[in-house]
Order: structure tokens, then sequence, then C-alpha cells
């Protein structure tokens, strides 16, 4: 079997339309640089057995421990869910605060340094602060192009 590109831990699975789709923490992810929460695209392939899964957009994943909405616990990954899945249809602004919040969360775990709050003006800051170190830390890549 080929080599994973993203692994995701904690995860599972959700419905989407007609699609399945996987929801967790991408520890690794080659496309967003991982350390964050995730919905994979749709899923064309998954053998739990194996701990492994495929889905549309050729992703290969590796999988961690299953678990459930309800093991969710704090606001990141509720939240994450909230977006990414509850209302997966809604349109988004770059602007919306949850957003940044979220992308500062990630940011934070890959530069080591504490996160702000949910608040506009400390998420803003945060980002001022430290997105230039972010963008070289993922090489420039689409996560951080996001952030502006």
């Amino acid at each position: 079997m080929p080599t994973s590109d993203a692994h995701i831990d904690p995860w599972f699975v959700v419905k989407l339309g007609d699609d399945h789709h996987l929801f967790g923490f991408a520890q690794r992810h080659e496309e967003t640089g991982g350390l964050s929460w995730i919905r994979s695209s749709p899923l064309v392939d998954m053998d739990v057995e194996a701990g492994t899964a495929t889905t549309a957009s050729g992703r290969r994943y590796t999988l961690g421990r299953p678990a459930s909405p309800a093991d969710m616990e704090g606001v990141e990954p509720r939240l994450a869910f909230q977006l990414l899945v509850e209302q997966a249809d809604v349109p988004k602004s770059p602007d919306d605060l949850r957003i940044r919040w979220l992308s500062c969360q990630k940011m934070g775990r890959h530069l080591g340094v504490e996160p702000p709050r949910l608040a506009r003006d400390e998420v803003e800051a945060f980002i001022v602060e430290n997105v230039d170190a972010y963008r070289i830390a993922l090489g420039h890549g689409a996560a951080a192009r996001s952030l502006n």
C-alpha cells in the first residue's frame, strides 16, 4: 500500500449529503501542514482494521484513535465541527472571527507560541505578529496564504 500523506487522530466519520467524510485532528497533512481540525473530501475507501482511508482528492490517511462527536472537548474542536460539518453549506467570510481564531490555534502549535483568546483584537494582533514566521514555517503554503 502507498504511504499516507496525512494522519488523523482522533477521527470519526460524518455524513454530508450523500457522502461520508473524515472529521478529526490532522496530526500531519501534506496539503494543509497539519496540526488542525479538518474535514476530508468524500471517502472512497476505508479499512478501519488496517487503519487507512482514501478520499476523493486522492489523499491517503492513516487513522489514529476513533472517536465520536460526544468525545470532543474544548472550544476548538466543537467550533471546527460546527463550521466544517454542521454549517458546511453556509458561506463563510475569511474575516469571520471563528475562522481566524481557529487559524491562530494552528499557527500557535506550529510556532510553539500561546494562541490568543477568542477576541477580535487579540486574534488580529496575533496574526500580525506571527504570520511571517508562520509562512516561513510552512514554506509559504496554502494554509499561510489564507490568512491575508
